[in-house]
């Protein structure tokens, strides 16, 4: 009786809430299996789903025998390949996805293909609520299809990735220094550590801005989480830090010539010749590193998601190593851009095809990659998408100034 009356009550809420993750879990459920998506070559999930379930299974994943072994028996990654790898990630993210380790690799990939989905939905609709004013359906709908659309974000769904998972922390780390809870927005935003090539530049640089505007509960709360990281990994493996770092040797140097960065853009200018690329590499991230830190200082206290909008295309372009599916964060820069352009006096198509065209420059991007064969082009995402968020910005402080 009383559930009766309850549900009488209640069901528009259990049907809102429980269609669209019904829905989620029908589209994970197709991606893990088509074509047995995430056991194939070159799916990125059944390195973290395999690191995992050695981990549970009382075997390291840095060994590399168990790591071929692993591949031989589930049938991952050729055992050429596998044979001369071992996990490449911190020990942490395997045990933060045992519980995903302790499941069969099928329903594993489903899980976390909602996961995915679901960061990114949550994501989009953290960074809205921050907006002074709800946002009209008319936006709404075309903008989430250009969000999924979006090549990075597609690529990461693709492999099984964990960058929308990282896009996901930052914006909860923002949603909790916008209510002033800078301890726990630090802590949340320091465990973006797991990607190493994008969380510890990202920490640099914002905590040189947190320092600046003292906001001393924000950096313990990235100490904390830090410490916590590496004792939870010390935990499993005292000595996982040169286990890790040895499984690295020589990974990134023979790759970052390759990637949409300063490193990989500039190499392919020099004709894939280091005495001419490195200089210039070096010379740009000193340059932009620079740029970004006078303009972090003209950042009032108040305004965390301007500083993180602004960090996180610059470390996109200079850090040594990444692939396109690392650029998903860029939804929160540009997230942001256009809350501020809906409320500007322009055409509704630009409003509402915004994402839309950021989707058609990327896809351009590839096209020209393909000609060139190399990715290296795609670096004009992350440098456009500065562009934009600082003229919006702009645009946005003049309009307030009239």
């Amino acid at each position: 009786m009383y559930f009766h009356l309850w549900f009488q009550k209640s069901y528009r809420r259990v049907l809102t809430f429980s269609l669209p993750l019904m829905l989620i879990l029908l589209v994970a459920f197709g991606l893990a299996k088509a074509q047995d998506f995430y056991r194939a070559e070159g799916r990125d999930f059944f390195s973290f789903w395999l690191g995992s379930h050695m981990l549970v299974s009382g075997e390291s994943p840095y060994d590399p025998d168990a790591w071929r072994a692993g591949h031989e028996f589930y049938g991952g990654l050729k055992t050429s390949t596998a044979s001369v790898r071992a996990y490449g990630y911190q020990l942490p993210l395997a045990v933060l996805f045992a519980p995903l380790g302790l499941l069969p690799l099928e329903w594993a990939a489903v899980l976390s293909a909602a996961f995915s989905l679901m960061a990114v939905i949550f994501s989009l609709q953290l960074v809205l609520n921050t907006a002074g004013t709800p946002i009209a359906l008319k936006y709404l709908l075309p903008t989430a299809a250009g969000v999924f659309l979006f090549r990075p974000v597609a690529v990461t769904l693709y492999l099984g990735q964990i960058d929308t998972i990282i896009l996901f922390l930052i914006c909860v780390s923002l949603w909790f220094w916008q209510r002033k809870q800078w301890f726990w927005g630090g802590f949340l935003l320091a465990l973006t550590e797991l990607k190493p090539n994008i969380g510890p530049p990202l920490l640099l640089f914002m905590g040189l801005w947190l320092l600046y505007q003292r906001k001393w509960k924000a950096i313990l709360g990235i100490g904390a989480a830090g410490g916590a990281l590496f004792g939870l990994g010390c935990f499993f493996d005292p000595e996982w830090v040169q286990h890790w770092l040895a499984t690295l040797n020589g990974f990134v140097e023979n790759r970052m010539g390759n990637t949409p960065t300063v490193w990989g853009f500039t190499n392919w200018l020099c004709s894939l010749n280091q005495a001419c690329s490195m200089p210039i590499s070096i010379i740009t991230m000193i340059v932009l590193s620079l740029g970004l830190i006078a303009a972090l200082l003209q950042i009032k206290s108040d305004q965390p998601q301007t500083a993180v909008g602004l960090i996180i295309p610059v470390v996109l372009m200079i850090t040594p190593y990444l692939w396109v599916y690392s650029q998903s964060i860029l939804l929160l820069p540009l997230l942001l851009s256009w809350q501020k352009l809906i409320n500007f006096d322009v055409p509704y198509l630009l409003k509402a095809s915004f994402f839309i065209f950021i989707d058609l420059f990327a896809i351009i991007l590839v096209l020209g990659s393909i000609s060139i064969g190399a990715d290296v082009i795609t670096i004009l995402v992350p440098a456009v998408t500065i562009g934009i968020f600082l003229l919006v910005g702009r645009v946005e402080a003049r309009s307030r100034a009239i």
